[in-house]
């Protein structure tokens, strides 16, 4: 966390002092002397960073570089002067040199300025980020140090570059390998291994990888679209952090995690969800706290390469303009520069707020404030109740460039009526984005249900019209459905394993799986009709039933498994469907074998999933029991001594309506061999519903693996 005062503009503890200054690209605070100034927030302006760095010119001193420009895309600062970083002093050019003068002064136009406000510059130079550039500027600090113009990008992300992708600078060549290249590329560099940093390594270039701020840029609004720096469509998505004081888990504060969840689940948009009422040490009671939690964020985002939305999570912002208004001229100031940032200024208005004198004025207030100091950057505009009466907001909108208002939905609670007046809104022509989207209730999910059915209705619409979105959130509690993962989870990523509530859900949007076969976690959908299961990740099973030969259960044959649905569940038709009566020993079962030999069953490996899901309804008392090698018996398996025919087991939660079931591994116990064990997942031959009740009536749909 960052040591702000009230306000976060005092003075810095030493820790926030180096972790700014790493976050510019320093290793140490004083190193950030060794900087090239490219703009005034390059260093955060905190006392401790600010040495070298005068009114956004550059250093005064001969032993910084002339010709180059902040880190870039997976390189470090371009064409640096000392031979630390590439260049000898000579080559460095003079502190007048790209506008840096002794006093400090930087003129409006000029090479390493301020561009003009119509993003011009003097002669040939280049306006990137609202700096002027000289696009042809690769050659100067070549030198002889082997490490070259390019060492920079994180240890343990090749894809990692600076704190601005857009000011990569001219990245001067240094040693065989390293390339000159134009100011938004830094130099091609030679291959070097991941870190980037390693000696003769001089990356220098952008990098390979798909990090969204390298294809993008920056984000602007046209008509009714997100579009990118060249004008294309986009459609961020992702996940919101949870009310940063409200709990300690926030991995949108840390980069390893923004760096997972880019690279496995395709997220592209981070959300710091600032809590801000007076009570539970929100901003207006601890600013310091949770203003560092924010730039934590920030910080994370940009070494992710993602973009982070700034959030004022506050349900009476306009009870709060002045100190919404300090907060969003202080982080304009401060990270207004940055792609990769976008403002959310008032998280969901109340029902009880008028849009017309409350919330509107709020908005026009904070808008201008913002744009005093970032001229540009995307600014989403919280609605009328709750985020969701944008039809109203779209009768009277906020004039300005790069506005955009926030819909927000939980599936279970918002259906038709919802998607009527957002598509409403942007019939009249207003720019939506979804900051808040579950597929739970509204009130935080707590009775755990998840309406998957319409949750797909809303993902269906929201793609039919390119809305970037946001799922609710980034919180690991058992006593909320929209909180993604289990308790006791870690905060750095790698939580294919530990999904909860809709987690499963969100993570296959995010990953674009839809329920077809084409997901290779679902056995099967039971779509095609037959009862064979989906033949993807190496299962080619087959669907069955069996019983104790005590009373009667159909169907008898396996085929007959299927039924279509008479009314159909979302995208679903078919389902499974068995009943039974008059048992009286173990009672029956139906259920899936996973991999098929010759003449035996063999073992698939499930340890990379987290346990099992499906939707079921029906009536009677079902296990969810699952099969090893530890308790079938050959050829099968092999059975542990007293394991045989003692599976793992869980309760089936049913209903007269489909009941989504989300079991994890941990939860099937054994009455021989208690929980299963890492060895049990590998060796999974079965899947089974055990009807344990006299009498039973159950349909199983859309069975998989999460």
């Amino acid at each position: 966390m960052v040591a702000h005062d009230a306000g976060g503009f005092g003075e810095a503890t030493e820790d926030t002092a180096r972790r700014t200054a790493s976050l510019a690209g320093c290793g140490e605070p004083s190193a950030c002397a060794r900087l090239v100034c490219m703009r005034r927030a390059l260093c955060t302006p905190v006392a401790a960073l600010v040495l070298a760095c005068g009114g956004g010119g550059r250093p005064a001193s001969s032993d910084v570089a002339g010709a180059a420009g902040q880190r870039g895309e997976g390189g470090s600062t371009g064409a640096a002067g000392t031979s630390e970083t590439g260049g000898t002093e000579d080559a460095a050019g003079d502190g007048n040199r790209a506008g840096g003068n002794a006093d400090g002064e930087c003129t409006l136009g000029e090479e390493g300025c301020d561009c003009f406000p119509n993003k011009t510059c003097y002669g040939t130079l280049r306006c990137y980020s609202m700096l002027c550039v000289d696009a042809g500027d690769g050659a100067a600090g070549t030198g002889t140090e082997r490490r070259g113009a390019g060492a920079g990008g994180q240890p343990d992300d090749p894809h990692a570059g600076g704190l601005d992708a857009r000011q990569g600078g001219a990245g001067g060549a240094a040693s065989p390998g390293d390339g000159a290249g134009a100011p938004n590329v830094g130099g091609t560099g030679g291959a070097g291994p991941s870190t980037g940093g390693a000696t003769g390594a001089g990356t220098g270039g952008q990098s390979t990888g798909s990090r969204p701020i390298d294809v993008h840029d920056a984000l602007h609004v046209e008509d009714t679209a997100l579009v990118d720096a060249s004008g294309a469509p986009v459609t961020l998505q992702g996940i919101s952090g949870y009310w940063t004081n409200w709990q300690t888990w926030h991995p949108e504060q840390n980069a390893a995690a923004l760096r997972w969840l880019r690279d496995h689940w395709n997220v592209s948009v981070v959300r710091a969800a600032m809590g801000v009422g007076p009570e539970e040490g929100g901003y207006l009671e601890e600013p310091s706290f949770n203003r560092g939690a924010v730039e934590a964020a920030i910080a994370a985002a940009v070494d992710a390469g993602i973009y982070v939305i700034v959030d004022w999570h506050d349900h009476v912002a306009h009870t709060h303009a002045s100190e919404a208004e300090e907060f969003f001229k202080s982080i304009a100031e401060t990270y207004g520069h940055l792609p990769n940032v976008l403002y959310e200024t008032y998280n969901e208005p109340l029902e009880t707020a008028s849009w017309a004198d409350d919330v509107k004025p709020y908005h026009e207030r904070i808008v201008a404030t913002i744009r005093e100091r970032d001229p540009d950057n995307v600014i989403l505009l919280g609605s009328p109740s709750w985020s969701q009466d944008v039809d109203v907001a779209a009768a009277d909108p906020v004039a300005g460039e790069d506005l955009m208002y926030t819909l927000h939905f939980y599936a279970c609670t918002h259906q038709d009526e919802i998607r009527a007046k957002a598509s409403q809104a942007l019939s009249l022509g207003l720019p939506l984005f979804v900051t808040e989207w579950g597929a739970t209730s509204a009130e935080k999910g707590e009775e755990t249900w998840v309406c998957e059915v319409e949750a797909q209705l809303w993902q269906d619409w929201m793609n039919a019209h390119s809305i970037s979105s946001l799922a609710w959130s980034l919180c690991s509690m058992d006593t909320e459905a929209n909180c993604i993962v289990r308790p006791s989870t870690s905060d750095s990523g790698n939580w294919d394993a530990r999904l909860a509530g809709h987690g499963p859900f969100v993570r296959d949007k995010l990953q674009g799986y839809d329920y077809d076969c084409n997901n290779p976690r679902l056995i099967d959908t039971l779509e095609d009709g037959d009862d064979s299961i989906c033949p993807s990740s190496g299962r080619n099973g087959v669907w069955f039933v069996a019983n104790d030969g005590t009373g009667t259960q159909a169907p008898s044959d396996n085929s007959d498994i299927p039924v279509t649905l008479s009314s159909p569940r979302g995208k679903s038709t078919v389902a499974a469907h068995s009943s039974g009566t008059g048992f009286s020993d173990w009672g029956a079962v139906v259920g899936v074998t996973l991999v098929e030999g010759d003449d035996h069953l063999e073992y698939f490996d499930a340890t990379s999933f987290g346990g099992v899901r499906f939707h079921a309804r029906g009536s009677g008392t079902v296990l969810a029991s699952i099969t090893t090698g530890r308790t079938k018996p050959a050829p099968d398996g092999y059975c542990e001594p007293d394991a045989c025919n003692h599976p793992f087991r869980a309760t089936v939660t049913l209903g007269d309506g489909w009941v989504p079931n989300l079991l994890p591994f941990d939860g099937f116990k054994s009455n021989v061999l208690g929980a299963m064990t890492a060895q049990d997942r590998k060796e999974i031959l079965t899947i089974e519903f055990l009807a344990t009740s006299d009498d039973f009536d159950l349909w199983v749909d859309d069975l998989g693996f999460y």
